[in-house]
């Protein structure tokens, strides 16, 4: 990613007016410096990673009713659950990777298509 970079340096520490039977070397002490700047993110690629409990396909089905479980849709980004009973439960869970060195907070958001009311909800991981 842009901005993600490793840095090395090398600090040299000269004292002026130094015993000169100190151990330190008339050129001054070097110390090696590092350091290593990272952006923050999460994996939102790696479909069959995230989706793991479904099927992933590039496009959907042809005929819906070829969607008898829970199965992602890439060119749609939508997770579809299938046929499902009236008032059963059904749950999945996705995977959110941060494959960054810095920590991230992710705030996870369900919205419904069209104006039915959403039928989803979000569960704190067990």
């Amino acid at each position: 990613a842009e901005g993600q970079n490793s840095f090395y340096e090398v600090l040299g520490v000269q004292i002026s007016q130094r015993d000169p039977r100190s151990d330190v070397p008339d050129q001054g002490m070097h110390y090696e410096i590092s350091g290593e700047s990272c952006i923050p993110g999460i994996l939102n690629t790696d479909f069959l990673q995230i989706f793991e409990e479904a099927a992933v396909s590039r496009k959907a089905p042809s005929d819906p009713n070829e969607i008898i479980k829970n199965m992602f849709i890439e060119e749609e980004r939508t997770l579809y659950f299938g046929p499902r009973l009236v008032n059963s439960r059904s749950e999945m869970r996705v995977k959110i990777v941060n494959p960054t060195k810095v920590p991230i907070t992710v705030k996870v958001d369900i919205a419904a298509k069209g104006t039915e009311p959403n039928a989803f909800e979000v569960l704190e991981p067990k």
